[in-house]
């Protein structure tokens, strides 16, 4: 504080030398007292005045003020997978022995594609159900019923005969069966049955019989025919097999391109697509 200001205040001239000592002999009680002079309200500082003045927490350009840029997170972006890092050709000239890197390359795309099929066959696989072999025996019987002139039943009368179409699932054998556990009626293994008759002789309105599984459907353990007539029939019994998973037969030509007769969706496509591929 230069004298020439208090000089220039009217009756301070006097005790200007009182008053330079009275501020020198405040100036440490007001040290020890823990006074520090406060900063004025709105008063900021810079980034440019705090790195001059050496500031400690002096703020960083490109990233919030007090936060540091993390490492980590370039060091994720430069990553790179083993399998994309392919020498340029003039790298492979020059050393010889990069052949050998290349082929590891190869072989680690090869075996990633493995690993991915065998992944879908085994998800492909949790959804079948378990499967047993077991024989399924079919037994066809016919009955003839001769004309009874004396019978009072219409039906007896004419001559007519019997088709019946029945069948089991055998148990293995040495293995003793279940008695607690209920059998599966014949109907159950099949989704539909259609017996086809001599067309010559019935019709073409009364030579077909046919069954169709719907939702209502009660299981029975056989099918049975009864038509008019004493003359040899010649039938055609066609039976489809209720698959689960449902099962397609291919066209011929697809058949003999992918070696597959029949056979379940899944299978099909994937069989296509090694084709293709």
């Amino acid at each position: 504080m230069a004298a020439t200001r208090f000089g220039s205040l009217p009756g301070m001239a006097g005790n200007m030398a009182g008053v330079q000592q009275q501020m020198m002999s405040q100036r440490p009680q007001q040290f020890n007292q823990g006074h520090f002079q406060a900063r004025p309200t709105g008063a900021t500082s810079s980034p440019q005045a705090s790195r001059m003045a050496g500031h400690p927490y002096a703020s960083v350009a490109g990233t919030p003020q007090g936060k540091r840029p993390d490492p980590k997170s370039s060091r994720r972006v430069k990553k790179k997978k083993a399998g994309d890092k392919v020498l340029p050709q003039r790298v492979r000239e020059l050393v010889p022995e990069s052949q050998a890197y290349m082929d590891l390359l190869a072989f680690e795309r090869k075996l990633d594609s493995t690993i991915m099929r065998k992944r879908l066959d085994i998800q492909e696989a949790l959804k079948r159900p378990v499967k047993q072999k077991r024989k399924l025996r079919v037994f066809l019987t016919t009955h003839f019923h001769g004309a009874r002139p004396d019978a009072e039943d219409e039906d007896s009368i004419v001559p007519s005969w019997e088709l019946r179409v029945e069948g089991k699932l055998m148990d293995d054998q040495g293995i003793k069966p279940d008695v607690t556990k209920q059998k599966r009626k014949f109907s159950s293994f099949f989704r539909s049955l259609v017996i086809e008759l001599d067309k010559d002789l019935y019709g073409p309105d009364n030579h077909l019989v046919e069954w169709h599984r719907t939702d209502k459907t009660q299981e029975t353990d056989g099918f049975q025919v009864k038509r008019p007539g004493e003359d040899k029939v010649k039938c055609t019994i066609m039976l489809l097999l209720d698959y689960q998973p449902a099962q397609y037969k291919l066209d011929p030509r697809l058949a003999r391109l992918l070696g597959i007769h029949t056979q379940t969706r899944p299978v099909i496509i994937n069989a296509l697509w090694q084709y293709i591929k």
